[in-house]
C-alpha cells in the first residue's frame, strides 16, 4: 500500500511543529468563562475579544459584528488567500451552555 502521508511530509512537519503553540492558544481561551446563559455581559465580551485578538494575531482582517441586543458579539474574521485558491468557510462558537442536570 502506498505511503499517503509522504506527499504531504511538508505540510505534516509544520503542523508538529506549530501544534505545541497552538495548543497553547486553545488552552488559553477555553480558559474563558463563555456561558451565554448565564447573561453576564463582560466575561462575554472579554470571550469575544480574545478571539478577536488570535485572528487578528494570524494575520485576518477583524470585526466584532454587533447584534444590537443582549447577545455576544459574532467574530469575523476573514484571510484572503491566493489569487484562484478555493474559499475555505470556518465556523465555529465561542459562547457555550451551561451543564444540564446529569
Amino acid at each position: 500500500m502506498a505511503d499517503l502521508a509522504a506527499p504531504h511530509a511538508d505540510h505534516i512537519a509544520a503542523v508538529r511543529s506549530l501544534f505545541p503553540e497552538l495548543q497553547a492558544v486553545l488552552a488559553d481561551l477555553v480558559r474563558h468563562p463563555s456561558v451565554s446563559a448565564a447573561g453576564d455581559a463582560t466575561t462575554m465580551r472579554r470571550a469575544a475579544d480574545a478571539v478577536a485578538a488570535v485572528l487578528g494575531e494570524a494575520g485576518a482582517d477583524v470585526r466584532l459584528l454587533e447584534t444590537g441586543d443582549e447577545a455576544p458579539a459574532a467574530v469575523y474574521g476573514h484571510a484572503p488567500g491566493p489569487a484562484g485558491a478555493p474559499t475555505v468557510l470556518l465556523y465555529a462558537h465561542y459562547d457555550v451552555q451551561p451543564a444540564g442536570d446529569e
